[in-house]
């Protein structure tokens, strides 16, 4: 994707004419005509039929857009970082420094991810992200709390992670963690949570409970009612014609939002076309799993002592294990839509819509009036992006 990059942050109120916009519509994202105003990083009004608002006198700056789409803000649930930014260990600076440049990729919120580690290192770094999201900087990506991914993991399905690191889910365990009230979202195999007692907790404070690094069978999803599956196929057992495995009820159970890693690598496009054909469209959330090599310039580096090379551009551990993703999501827009099924309403729609339902916070990212200005303008035809607003 080519991108002219414009973080634009509004003084005096913004006339945008003529704009096709995305928003959700019974829960399908579909265009509709609009002009919109906007000031003070506010929409303040809507206007879906052909005549003007009434404002003259008024000083404006005035978009004129006839081939332009108007969409929300991207949305990263599941990202560990980037420009060798790793949310994991790296300090206030740095990750200021990863969430100025991130902005610029359309990214006005993410859920940092963590890896497992002992409950100190994990507490500090907490703490650190804590302060970030209690001060945020304008013109800036924001964080909406973190993902830890483990250490409540299966080793079965460890991954690059250290089978050392990981811990039997447990409430004992979880509130040993302090700063846990940006826990947004929490990764773990409920098939070794005893009585799902650690899923029922989080469920009863509002956490996301994901299945994820998982051997799970379909009565484990359900009885522990986990909401959502981490990084769909990947980490988990695979489908099975016999056997109704973590995957097969990830497609069949409708009340599940399934995260996908949409680069394409780690999931085949045509299986791609599958979840589409099974699963409601607002329950498929795009992650990048984006790790701290994504835009970086070194083809080595390190998370949790375990070496990953990225010089073949996929980021792989020694033993071939791929690690995750060297770029974010923004990157493969075109490169969907022309390889699956999937249109660009609902491309899109997975990297901001659906992602803020499935963290309760789908009215900031629906165009309704009071909220605040964060969105993306696109020429229609090349699917560039031409301007970022990020409040």
């Amino acid at each position: 994707m080519k991108k002219i990059f414009d973080i634009c942050k509004n003084i005096i109120p913004i006339h945008i004419n003529d704009y096709s916009i995305l928003n959700n519509y019974n829960n399908l994202p579909c265009f509709k005509k609009a002009d919109l105003l906007f000031y003070n990083d506010k929409l303040i009004a809507i206007n879906e039929v052909e005549d003007n608002f009434n404002i003259n006198n008024i000083k404006l700056n005035v978009i004129d857009a006839k081939n332009m789409y108007i969409t929300p803000s991207f949305i990263d649930q599941h990202i560990h970082g980037g420009f060798d930014v790793n949310f994991h260990n790296s300090n206030e600076e740095e990750i200021r420094y990863f969430l100025k440049k991130s902005a610029k990729y359309g990214y006005s919120h993410i859920v940092a991810t963590l890896l497992p580690d002992n409950i100190d290192n994990i507490s500090k770094q907490l703490e650190i992200i804590k302060n970030i999201i209690n001060l945020p900087q304008p013109c800036s990506t924001k964080i909406l709390g973190v993902h830890l991914e483990g250490p409540f993991l299966n080793p079965k399905k460890a991954g690059i992670h250290p089978k050392k690191l990981l811990l039997s889910p447990s409430v004992d365990e979880f509130k040993k963690f302090e700063h846990k009230e940006i826990i947004k979202i929490v990764t773990l195999a409920c098939e070794l949570d005893e009585n799902y007692d650690l899923c029922k907790y989080l469920n009863e404070n509002n956490i996301v409970t994901s299945a994820g690094h998982s051997v799970a069978k379909a009565e484990d999803i359900q009885n522990s009612k986990v909401k959502q599956v981490t990084h769909l196929f990947n980490a988990m057992s695979p489908i099975h014609h016999r056997d109704m495995t973590i995957a097969n009820e990830a497609l069949f159970n409708d009340n599940l939002f399934v995260e996908i890693i949409s680069d394409l690598k780690h999931v085949h496009p045509k299986m791609l076309n599958l979840v589409r054909k099974l699963k409601p469209k607002h329950k498929i959330i795009f992650i990048s799993d984006a790790l701290p090599c994504a835009y970086s310039k070194n083809d080595i580096f390190y998370m949790n002592n375990v070496k990953i090379n990225t010089s073949t551009g996929l980021a792989l551990s020694e033993d071939g294990t791929i690690a995750g993703n060297n770029k974010f999501s923004c990157d493969n827009i075109q490169q969907i839509t022309k390889e699956t099924d999937f249109t660009f309403e609902e491309i899109i729609a997975s990297l901001s819509i659906n992602c803020a339902k499935n963290l309760n916070i789908e009215n900031k990212f629906e165009f309704k009036l009071d909220n605040s200005l964060n969105f993306i303008i696109w020429d229609k035809k090349t699917l560039d992006i031409k301007k970022i607003f990020i409040s």
